[in-house]
Formats: C-alpha cells, structure tokens, sequence
C-alpha cells in the first residue's frame, strides 16, 4: 500500500482515482438505458402557432446546451447557446428571433412559418467535456385553403364517355377525401383514384352518376372541403311513355295524349298519324273524335345533343254507341233451343247473361265462334229463367230485351232422389256407429274407475299428522269430500279441484319442486314446506331475488357508449345523443363534430364542478348539452348527418372517448320509372331503370300493385335501381312500379304497363252472308283474342287489291264489299301477324249469285229489233204513198207540157233562158222508165241548180228527184256526172249505162 497521497503515475495502485470512481458510481446511477432525448409539442403545429422542443433525460452535470438547426452541428447552424454556469443566452448565426431558450435545455419557437418545419439537434456538454447529442422534428402545416373541382368535360354523354375530376390545389402533407351524395366513394370498376386520391375517374359515366361530389383535404391541423358539384350527363332520350294509356275513346269525345321520355337535355316531340305528320308538340289534342281518327299514333322523342330518336306507337280505337241487340230463340230438336243475339254494329263482342248474371258456361251449352249463337242440348230444368244478350265495344255496351225460357219437364215418379235416398241412409248408420262408439267408451270408462278406487281402498295409508302433508315415500290422495262411491271422470272434469302448494327442499343438492292437489275439506293435511300460492306471500322467492341483486353487479368492463334517439330522424326533428356508462368521478364533457377530437371541430363542453358550458368553433347554436353529458340538437338539417365524438375527463385527468352517429332524411319525391321497351317479343329481354334524385334510399319493386317476387329469369342490380328480365315470357305481361323509401318515408313511381307480343292463335272468320245476289252487300269480320296485331287480307290465296267498292275498318278487322259483283266471287282469308309470328284463318267462300235471264237475246236487243221493224214498215208505205202520188203528178204534168211545148232548140246549143229542154239521149229511141224520157220540171230543175258547187257526200237532195235523175239518165251542165253518181249511191240505185260512159268526159 502506498499512502493516499502519492501520485498515481508512478507505478502504484491509483486508489484516490478508484476511490473516485467507486464514489461516482455510488451516488450517481442513472437509468442504464436513458439517453437524451427531444419530444416536440406539438410534433404537428399550425403556422402561427408555437412549438416547444422538450428535452428528456438530461444528465445533471450538464453545463452547456448547443441548438443547431438540420441534423449537422456545424457552427453557421447555431441558433442559440446557452450555459449552466453564467446563466446566460449567446444567439448563433441561425438565430431568427422568434426562439427561447429555457435554463433546462428545452427550446421554444413562437409564431412558426412552414420555413421552421424539419430537423433540429441539440448538443450538451458537461464539466469534464463530455458531449451528448439528440435530434428531434416538428412539422408546421399551413391552414388549407377551400379546395374547388375541376372537370375535363362539362357536359359528358351517357355510356361514351369517361370524366375525371381533379381536387384542386395541389397541398403538400395534405390527404385528400372524395364523396358522392355525402358518402365515401363505393368500390367499383368504373370508379378509379389517382395514387394520391387528388383525382377521381369515371369510366363510362352514366345517368346515375349525377352526383354531387365533393372533396375534402386535410392535414393534421385543419380541414377543408369543395362546394358540391353536380355532373350534366347527357342521355337518352328514353322509350317515350304515352298517356292516358288508355286505348279505346268514345265517339264524340276529345282526345288527349302527351309523350314524355326521359332525356338530358329535355327531348323535343314531335307526332304523326297513321304516318301522317302532326304537331310537334308534347301534348296532342283532338277534339270531337271520329271514327276516322282510329289508327296509329307515334309519338317520337329526339335529343338535340346525343342526336338520337326513340318511338313509341299507341293504337287507338273511337267507337260509337252500340244500338241495343235483339234476342231471338228457336227450338231445333224437341230438347234443345238455340238463341240469337242480332246487332248490326260491327266490331262488337257478345256476352250473355242469365237471371242478370253473367252466364256461366256448362258442358252442355256451346257458342258459336263469334259468341252471337247460344245452344243448349239438352235443355235441362235449371237452364229456365231469363236470357239477355250484351253488344260492347270498348267505348259503350248495350243489352237487349230480356227473353224468358220456359222448360216443360216430364213427368216423373214422385217421391225423393235416388240419390237424397242414398244420402240418409248413409247417414243413419254413421250415427248409429257413432252412438254405440260412445255407449261402450262410457261402460268401460265406469268399470275402470270403480277397479281402480277399490284398489286404493285395500292400500290405504295412515292418515298424516295435522297440519303436516304426505311423507317423503308415500303419496295419499283422500277421497274429494262429500262424496261416496266413484264420481264419473266428467264430473271431476267439470268442477276440478286446482288448490296447488309447492314445496321447496333447499337441504337436497338440487332443489326438488313437488306439486300437490289441495283439499278444502276440514282436517285434510297439507305439506308443512309448503308455499301456498293463493295469497301468501313467496318469502323464498323474494330472498333469492334479494340476494341475487346483492351479489351481482354489472361487468366492470363497461365503456362509454353514445346512443342516438333516434338513430334515423326527419329533417326539422329534434335527436338527443344519449350518453350512457359515465363514470362517476367524471367532471367534464367536450362533444366534437366527426370522429376527431380536434380544437376546431369543438361543439360545445360542460364542467359539472362549475355547472357551466362553452361554445366550441363547431357551435350552430342548435345544440344543448345536459349535465349529464347528453347532447341535443334540434331542428336538425341534412347537414347534421354523421358522426359525433364526446371526450370526458374524471378528477385523475383520465380521459374517455365514444362516438355516435346520426342520419337525417329529408321527405321524398316519386322516382321516376323507364323502360327499354314497353312492347316486347316473347323471349326477348326489357330492363325497367328507377330514377330518383334522392339519396339514402332502398329500392322495392311492385307488379300489378304487389310485391314483386323474383324468379331465376330476373335480377336486380347492386342498389336495386334496375331490374332486367331475361328472357320475357307472357306471365311478366303487367304493371310495373319502383318504391324508393329511407327509414322515414316512402313513394311510388307512375306504372309502366309491360305487354308481351306472343305467338299468334289462328284468327276466326266470318261473313253476314256467304251468298249473295249480284248487287247487293256484304260484310267479312275478321275475330282474334290477340292484341297488339295487324290484320291483312287474301283474296284466292293472293293479297287482295281494294276497289272503291270495298271499304275496311279502321283496324282492318271488317271488309264490306258495296256493291257485290261476279268478279268477287271466291275465296277469302284474314291473316293477323305481330313482330314475331303471323296466322290465317281458315278460307271462307263468297258466292255471287247473277240475276235469272230468258235464253236468248236479251230484252233490250228483242226490243230494239222489233222497233226496226216497225219504223221501216212505216217507211215502206210513205215512200210508196209518195211515188204513187209521184206518178200521178207527173201524168197530169206531162199532159200540161206537150199542149204548151215551145220550138225545138238549134242543134249545138242548150236549152234557152226561158224555156227548159232535155233531149234524149243519143242512141235511144222512145223514153223509157217511169217519167217517160220527160225532163224534170221548173221546180226539180231549181233543187239542182241550188247544190250545185257543194259536196254531193254531204247533201241529201229530195229522193224523188234523185231517183229521177239516176232512172232517166237526165243530166245537164249543172249537174257533175260526180254527184249524180254520189246521189245514186247515198240511196242505193244504179246510174244508167248512158250516165256511166259520160262521166270521164264530164269535169
């Protein structure tokens, strides 16, 4: 050993340094794994706000703190300095002025910027230079700003095109949040989001996706959120809907029909008839309908934007009244009648009634095809009454007159039905089998209770002690008092004894329950344990629940729970946040709007130690909060929906958190009902689409005003919104509704009616005659139970060719032929056919009958022939009247002549100017014919000079005359040889062989 005091470097055992180090380590024992640490509070701050960097874990003995700024300890770095020893502050070059140091080492920043966001490292040294070193980091964040959407296309098309909408600005440290109709975006293959959720993505938008939509930023020390946007989503039009969906209008009335199809933009209408073009118009209005304004009505729907037209044709039909039938019946067979309903209205269908009754069909009653014929074979006793017939079209119905139908019956053996005789005596002996059924049940019933109280009378037991019930091994059961020998059951059932005790043995392992009948007789025994249940009072019941209540207290673990009433409220509605679970040292509450408890979004808190409330930023001055921490708001909006947290704080500054949630409704509107086709060929499909512009609603649909029960042919889509039916069959023919609903309310769209074109039963033809007489009329109707149809006619298998004689209803079920003629003669068929299928009816031969003729010529030629005749005997007896008065003026004529004849002229030269002269001509001899060779007188001579120079073709001179001429071949230079000729032609008489050789001398 050397003494203490010798130095330590030369060799020896240093124990001053040992003695040093043991005494350090005695006294100063830090934790072995505590290292200085920076805890920034808060790590997120918002710009303006300040910053405290907190130091844990220094060492005592530190003399010095160093604050750099980044993670590098360079000198150019330093913010402050500051030191143990001199208790003073030095400022560094990175020293800004908003920074304080504290004596402890911890650093302060006031009114931060973003600038101050990042790393900070502090450095301690300590007397014998010891350097310890720690870094710790803050984050400033910015208030955000009120972020806006923007669109890459205003007014996109419905299944073309795709949208993406961007939330801007773009924040650093900022998440972003999307909603649609105040929901977070669903999963789904048209929806996508960008990495960081800034832009959202619609893939083939659709109607549906009209929105609104909003987006949210936040960070941690604020948020923000757009104003909504609603999408402008061009689409359809639709299938256009008619209405009234009526289709059938009364003569005389007025028409009114309006189209609407669902379109973005509005579509604009347009009408035509029987493709006519009418108004374009979304209302069409006829007055005074005719039954010329029966036929097709299209309604057709065009957008102006996505350029498309949809159609939607309704057949109408105006009728007139039906004239009232008449009724008329005929015996054909001795037990058989037949009955006629006679109309002259066409297109009618026939009921018949029966004591005003609609008729009800039986095997032994048949209709004709067209229903006008009721035959009854054979006519039995109950057919008597009255019979009225019913002519209806779809605009009025008309009965006739009733007819009474008298049914004589024969004579019969009196006495009752062979089968009301089978039915008593069938009767009869079921009661006497059940009779002596229960004659035999009552003897063995008596018999058996009489053994069985014998039995009892030969092992009976002692009688129990007063006031003490049967043993534990024994059972007794004392005759009912009053009575001697066995009572029937039924008495015993009739006045039953129901004096019940129970007895409860708490000693056994396991309580036995033991039930006895009572007995009111004096000294009947009772069980001493017995808790009597007619009025006394169930001590051992109300212990046990006593002591069950003492020993059971709620489960330890209960949370704080927050529960709405109610959970789903109308808007305008009053909803109280009801807190239960509060822990009884509680001394504050603080209701928060979400699921944050952030300063900003601070509602309203309570102190129960002050009794007093403070109003938060979120205060709408709607809210009330109780001293016991529940919250209501009233007159709630739409806007209230959604989560509320509430934070309580006991004596121990323990604080609690729950959240609840509410949802506000606002009333709804009707949806409105599409569909891709109102008329669908069977096997086809059809998607009906319910449209609302509400949100938070569930989605029923209705057929033929009840539920609609799906089948494997028909599914929903994901919110019910659109139900397709693939394929259609006849059964789907109806009406078709949507309901959309939330938990406060609900409405119904307008029906759809779905009809169904099936295949086509053949039709039915008939004719008011199928012989008839040339001239008259007649009348083909062709019948069908289908609808929806178009109807075509056939002459001799050949499409027929309408005349202006041939006239067809406006739905082309009636062909009236006026007159009827020979050429119409043959074979007849209709043919109804829809998009899908076609059928004829079976061929109906039209026989035209000729009026009866008298063989021969017909009456008018016999007629003609026969007044021929008579004029030309007529004729005959003028003309030969006239030449025998001819002759005989001639003969006086030439007699007058030869007493005055004047000198002969001088050869060469023609007759002189006073006299007239014909020489005979040469060759001939004496004259010849009727005039003698005389020559015409004064008068005839005159006729001729007067046609002289005219077209001999185109006069008729006196025949007499003429025949003189062509008879004595009497010519002069005033006379052409060519219009003798053509004067002997006109009356058929040959010109003489002298008047033939002069005519190629004469000009």
């Amino acid at each position: 050993m050397q003494p203490p005091s010798a130095c330590p470097c030369r060799g020896g055992i240093p124990w001053q340094g040992v003695l040093l180090a043991v005494s350090l380590l005695t006294f100063w024992n830090p934790h072995p794994t505590a290292q200085l640490s920076i805890k920034p509070v808060p790590f997120d701050v918002a710009e303006g706000k300040d910053v405290l960097l907190l130091l844990h874990n220094v060492s005592e003995n530190t003399v010095g703190y160093f604050w750099y700024r980044g993670e590098i300890t360079t000198p150019n770095l330093l913010i402050v300095s500051y030191s143990n020893l001199t208790h003073s502050a030095i400022q560094g070059p990175a020293f800004s002025g908003r920074e304080t140091i504290y004596p402890n080492g911890s650093l302060l920043f006031v009114n931060v910027t973003k600038g101050d966001t990042g790393f900070y490292t502090l450095q301690t040294t300590t007397p014998n230079f010891q350097i310890e070193t720690a870094t710790g980091e803050f984050r400033v964040h910015e208030k955000l700003p009120k972020p806006n959407i923007t669109i890459n296309n205003s007014q996109p098309m419905e299944g073309e095109d795709s949208l993406a909408l961007t939330c801007e600005p773009e924040i650093n440290y900022a998440s972003y949040l999307w909603k649609i109709n105040n929901q977070t975006i669903p999963d789904g293959d048209r929806l996508k989001l960008s990495n960081n959720n800034r832009t959202l993505t619609l893939f083939n938008v659709t109607r549906n996706d009209t929105g609104p939509y909003e987006c949210e930023t936040q960070n941690p020390v604020s948020a923000n959120r757009s104003d909504p946007l609603t999408l402008n989503t061009s689409y359809g039009p639709d299938a256009p809907i008619i209405n009234p969906p009526d289709s059938h209008f009364r003569l005389g009335t007025n028409l009114n029909l309006s189209c609407h199809a669902d379109s973005n933009p509005p579509a604009q209408y347009s009408w035509s008839f029987n493709g006519r073009p009418l108004e374009s118009t979304q209302q069409l209005s006829i007055p005074n309908l005719s039954t010329n304004k029966s036929g097709f009505y299209v309604c057709v729907a065009h957008n102006s934007v996505t350029n498309l037209n949809r159609t939607t044709t309704k057949n109408i039909t105006v009728s007139g009244l039906v004239a009232q039938p008449s009724l008329r019946a005929t015996n054909t067979e001795p037990h058989s009648v037949a009955m006629t309903c006679l109309s002259d209205d066409p297109g009618i269908s026939i009921t018949w009634i029966f004591n005003s009754q609609t008729l009800q069909l039986t095997d032994r009653m048949q209709l004709s095809p067209d229903h006008r014929t009721l035959s009854i074979d054979p006519v039995r006793e109950e057919d008597a009454g009255e019979y009225q017939c019913e002519a209806s079209n779809p605009a009025s119905s008309s009965r006739s007159d009733r007819y009474r139908l008298a049914v004589i019956s024969e004579e019969r053996t009196p006495g009752l039905p062979v089968g009301a005789v089978a039915g008593i005596v069938t009767g009869v002996l079921v009661g006497v089998a059940l009779v002596a059924a229960l004659g035999c049940f009552l003897l063995h019933t008596r018999t058996g209770r009489a053994s069985v109280q014998l039995g009892l009378r030969d092992h009976r037991t002692p009688a129990s002690r007063p006031g003490q019930g049967p043993s534990d091994t024994s059972t007794s059961l004392a005759p009912p008092p009053g009575h001697g020998a066995a009572v029937p059951i039924y008495q015993e059932l009739l006045n039953p004894d129901l004096d019940v005790y129970c007895r409860v043995d708490h000693k056994a392992e396991v309580a036995s329950y033991s039930f006895h009948r009572g007995d009111r007789a004096a000294g009947t025994m009772q069980p001493p344990s017995a808790c009597p249940c007619r009025g006394g009072i169930p001590w051992q019941g109300i212990l046990l629940a006593v002591s069950l209540l003492t020993f059971w207290n709620p489960h330890p673990t209960a949370q704080l729970t927050i529960v709405p009433v109610p959970s789903d409220v109308a808007e305008g509605r009053d909803v109280l946040l009801l807190v239960h679970n509060v822990s009884e040292n509680t001394v504050g509450y603080a209701w928060y709007r979400g699921q944050i408890t952030d300063r900003s979004r601070l509602i309203v808190s309570y102190w129960k130690i002050t009794h007093s409330g403070f109003q938060g930023p979120a205060f709408s001055g709607r809210e009330t909060i109780h001293p016991n921490g529940s919250l209501l708001f009233m007159n709630v909006t739409k806007g209230d929906t959604g989560f509320y947290t509430l934070q309580t704080i006991d004596a121990y500054f323990w604080t609690e958190a729950a959240t609840g949630e509410f949802r506000v409704h606002g009333p709804l509107t009707p949806p409105h009902l599409t569909a891709s086709n109102t008329k669908v060929a069977e096997g086809d499909s059809v998607q009906l689409t319910c449209i609302s512009n509400d949100t938070e609603i569930s989605i029923q649909w209705f057929f033929n005003n009840k539920t609609l029960q799906l089948t494997d042919r028909m599914q929903l889509s994901p919110n019910n919104s659109i139900l397709t039916i693939r394929p259609v069959l006849k059964m789907d023919e109806g009406e078709y509704q949507c309901q959309v609903s939330n938990p406060i309310s609900s409405q119904k769209s307008n029906p759809i009616t779905l009809t169904v074109i099936g295949p086509l039963t053949p039709p039915h033809l008939t004719a008011s005659n199928t012989k008839v007489a040339e001239g008259d009329s007649v009348q083909l109707t062709c019948i069908s139970n289908d609808t929806e149809i178009s109807i075509q006619w056939f002459f001799n298998n050949k499409t027929l060719q309408l005349t202006d004689r041939m006239q067809l209803s406006p739905n082309n079920s009636i062909l009236t032929i006026r007159p009827v003629l020979k050429m119409d003669e043959g074979e007849y068929q209709c043919q109804v056919s829809n998009p899908i299928s076609s059928q004829k009816s079976n061929p109906i031969t039209l026989t035209v009958i000729a009026e009866e003729r008298t063989p021969g010529l017909p009456v008018g030629a016999v007629a003609g022939i026969v007044t021929g005749v008579l004029v030309g005997v007529a004729l005959v007896a003028a003309l030969g009247c006239f030449l025998l008065h001819t002759r005989t003026g001639r003969a006086s004529v030439q007699l007058g002549l030869r007493d005055h004849r004047t000198p002969a002229s001088r050869p060469g030269q023609g007759p002189s100017d006073t006299s007239t002269s014909l020489a005979p001509p040469p060759g001939h001899g004496a004259a010849v014919p009727i005039y003698q060779g005389r020559s015409p007188d004064a008068s005839q001579w005159s006729v001729l000079r007067g046609e002289v120079g005219r077209d001999p073709r185109s006069v008729q001179p006196d025949s007499a005359l003429v025949r003189l001429l062509c008879m004595n071949s009497i010519t002069s230079h005033t006379v052409t040889a060519l219009a003798l000729v053509s004067w002997c032609s006109w009356y058929r008489l040959a010109p003489t062989q002298w008047l033939q050789q002069q005519i190629p001398r004469w000009p």
